[in-house]
């Protein structure tokens, strides 16, 4: 077993519950972490044998680019890309931060955690 992780996706999106969020749209940073078997890709050296991050990636943005309330919803649609890709994926965690949610005072991020 081992671990990949897709550290510090920066996206531009229009995700937040007011109108105002999902018009103007903000900054968001993703973290993705997943635990598969990794033991074939070890000795093959070859991409059939692992869990494709490109491929991770590309259905992030895809998921991303639809817009979204409240992260969690967004967060659940990568989650079912990733999982419906590539189902040997033993443990799945994303993170999704929010910059600068709109509080009304100074806060520099949110965080929605999901895991499965």
């Amino acid at each position: 077993m081992g671990f990949i992780k897709l550290d510090g996706i920066k996206l531009f999106g229009n995700h937040g519950y007011y109108d105002e969020e999902q018009a103007i749209g903000g900054l968001f940073t993703i973290n993705i972490k997943f635990e598969a078997n990794l033991e074939q890709a070890c000795e093959s050296d070859h991409l059939g044998d692992t869990i494709n991050y490109e491929h991770v990636y590309e259905i992030t943005l895809r998921e991303f680019k639809e817009p979204s309330r409240l992260l969690e919803h967004v967060g659940k649609r990568i989650m079912n890309g990733i999982k419906a890709a590539y189902p040997l994926i033993k443990e799945l965690e994303i993170e999704i931060y929010k910059h600068h949610p709109p509080m009304g005072g100074e806060l520099n991020g949110v965080s929605v955690i999901l895991k499965n």
